[in-house]
């Protein structure tokens, strides 16, 4: 009887990475021009992402937009992780779209070197986009309807912020600078929350979050050796994690359309 060889998943996320790497660095050799660049790392992320989330989660890029009195509108994002099931986004083309917030799982903010001056600008994006998802006075600022039954719907409201990452091609090549200039920034920009930024190096990347609902050093989750993996294997539960007990699985709730003043009945 043949034996059968065990699984590597080692091996896996190896090949993953450096088929990657090897994209980023061979295309990069093509053009000097930065925004140029920028887009191409982007889309070598997105190839990657699709293979490894469910077809519940659209990929896209764009703007994301909150209704209400605090009607307001995002920065460009370059990755933007929403719910393909249940919503669309209130714009599409070939270039980019503008997604509610309502059905917005997560964003991802693509760096080809992360440095104190790119993550910087990571936190200002997170600390904005987050601020969407209440309105001044700190109510909630998502609004879902919800079918009853026939055509009954019940209308209710969220406060929670989508998911916000960071990925950088290149940047700090050892667990204590990732660490010190996040620390760094994080004590500058209170209201971000980053649920994690993936920092390749020569091996395997490093991997350093945000804690929820902590304060000072508690804060902070310690960096993470093999960042890459982390990032991949656990951004699915992570993005999950935004759906309500009842909705895993399903993807959100419809978007309330009148929360953003339109014109429906």
């Amino acid at each position: 009887m043949a034996s059968t060889k065990a699984f590597d998943l080692d091996r896996l996320f190896e090949g993953v990475l450096r088929r990657l790497k090897t994209e980023a660095e061979y295309f990069s050799r093509l053009t000097d021009h930065d925004p140029e660049l920028g887009r191409l790392n982007e889309t070598h992320l997105v190839r990657m992402l699709r293979d490894y989330l469910p077809p519940k989660i659209g990929i896209g890029t764009g703007f994301i937009v909150s209704g209400g009195a605090g009607r307001t509108q995002s920065p460009q994002c370059d990755i933007v992780l929403y719910d393909a099931l249940n919503n669309a986004p209130l714009y599409r083309s070939n270039a980019w779209s503008i997604y509610p917030i309502e059905m917005v799982y997560g964003v991802i903010e693509v760096k080809t070197t992360l440095k104190p001056s790119t993550l910087q600008k990571a936190f200002k994006k997170c600390a904005a986009i987050r601020a969407m998802a209440k309105t001044s006075e700190g109510a909630p600022n998502k609004t879902y309807m919800r079918r009853k039954s026939g055509a009954e719907y019940q209308i209710y409201q969220c406060h929670l912020a989508p998911r916000f990452f960071v990925f950088g091609y290149h940047g700090w090549k050892d667990a204590s600078a990732l660490e010190r200039n996040f620390k760094a920034l994080s004590n500058s920009s209170t209201q971000a929350h980053i649920h994690g930024v993936c920092n390749l190096n020569n091996h395997g990347g490093l991997y350093i979050k945000h804690r929820p609902n902590k304060k000072g050093e508690d804060r902070f989750a310690p960096v993470e050796a093999n960042g890459f993996r982390r990032f991949l294997m656990s951004l699915p539960a992570m993005l999950d994690s935004m759906l309500p007990i009842e909705r895993i699985g399903l993807g959100f709730d419809q978007v309330y359309l009148k929360h953003y003043d339109l014109d429906v009945t």
